[in-house]
């Protein structure tokens, strides 16, 4: 099965940043801090890819559960710990957002409404994204948005 590019990887990781910034202007930080996690899987699977790494080959396991966010989270903890300006910060984050999409989408550990449970310091929630996208970049440089790697329009187009 053909997997998306890293272009595509990134541009959804874009798109869902975006949403997640909308939906916590619009004061539904339940959805905001779920798609802030899935748009730093985005950038993982963005940054696997351009590295030419294939998660579920490099992670797969016969003695634990093969879940798809199981192996992205061994992946992330290798990458975070083996950087030594990372220390696994950005393991930390990607954890904290994976634990908090839990509750929001299924009142994981929480007895109240997930938009309760998230109706303050939704802040922090963008800077775990932010600390995950910092490690998660490529070729040194931020993740380049997909619309500066499509040629110009012609004139007169």
């Amino acid at each position: 099965m053909a997997k998306p590019s890293t272009e595509i990887y990134t541009e959804q990781a874009q798109l869902n940043e975006k949403a997640a910034t909308n939906a916590a202007q619009s004061g539904d930080n339940d959805w905001a801090v779920t798609i802030c996690f899935y748009s730093a899987i985005h950038y993982v699977k963005a940054y696997a890819s351009y590295k030419q790494e294939d998660i579920y080959q490099l992670y797969f396991n016969q003695n634990k559960p093969n879940t798809e966010h199981g192996r992205i989270l061994d992946y992330v903890y290798d990458i975070s710990y083996s950087n030594d300006n990372d220390r696994g910060l950005s393991f930390s984050a990607y954890e904290t957002l994976f634990h908090a999409s839990m509750k929001s989408r299924y009142l994981k550990g929480i007895r109240t409404t997930a938009r309760q449970c998230f109706n303050i310091n939704i802040d922090q929630y963008f800077e775990k994204l932010a600390t995950v996208k910092k490690l998660f970049k490529i070729n040194n440089n931020p993740i380049p948005h997909p619309a500066t790697q499509r040629p110009a329009p012609k004139p007169g187009s």
